[in-house]
Parts: C-alpha cells; structure tokens; sequence
C-alpha cells in the first residue's frame, strides 16, 4: 500500500510544474496514509501556504461508505485530521487543565489561515 503510494506520488511529483503542487502531492499522500481507505481519499479546498497544506480529505470508513469531509493540515512535519485535535482534547477532559480545548483551537488558527493566505492546488 505505501510502496503503491510513494510510486503514485514520485510519479505525479515528475509530471508537476510548480513546487507548491510537487510538494502537496507528497503531503495528500501522508494525509491519505492516515485513511481507513488510503485509496479511496478524495481531496477538496486544498491549499498551499508558507510549506503547509490544507483543505478538506474524504475517505471511506470501515463499513465502504464514504464518511464526510473532514479538515485537515499537513507540512513536512506531520499531518493532522481535525478528528485527531479533538480526540486529544477529549483525553484532557479528565485532567485538571483549565483549556480542554486548545488543541481544536490552534487546529482551527492553523487551518483558517492557510485557507485565508494560501495558494489554491489540486
């Protein structure tokens, strides 16, 4: 699976003209890794700002049907689901933080300024 997905993903870098779209093509991938259903990602609202991608990622779930767009962010660092940000806030829930949900909100910063500024890709 990843073998076929680096290979989609060399090859699609060979075909590119411009290095914002070379370098979303890498980073769809790694988004894609994060699927139930890699192959079945589709991709929308994506953008490109100061070496971080953004958009929207829809996947199959575990029962073949596709699940609904969910934002995500992705740079040469990590790639993160929006799902993911709040699962990490839901954990705090029990702890005596007094911000339970600063990992959504800096998600969402994070997400809404790359689509503000960023440089539409496909």
């Amino acid at each position: 699976m990843r073998l076929f997905l680096m290979v989609f993903g060399l090859l699609t870098l060979a075909s590119c003209t411009s290095k914002e779209q070379r370098a979303a093509d890498v980073l769809k991938a790694d988004v894609a890794n994060k699927m139930k259903d890699p192959e079945s990602s589709r991709f929308s609202k994506l953008k490109f700002h100061l070496s971080m991608l953004c958009g929207e990622v829809n996947a199959k779930n575990s029962f073949g049907a596709y699940a609904g767009a969910e934002p995500f962010t992705a740079s040469s660092v990590s790639a993160q689901l929006r799902s993911e940000a709040e699962a990490i806030d839901a954990n705090l829930a029990g702890a005596k933080i007094a911000d339970k949900s600063r990992f959504t909100r800096i998600f969402d910063s994070k997400w809404e300024q790359c689509q503000r500024g960023g440089v539409v890709v496909e």
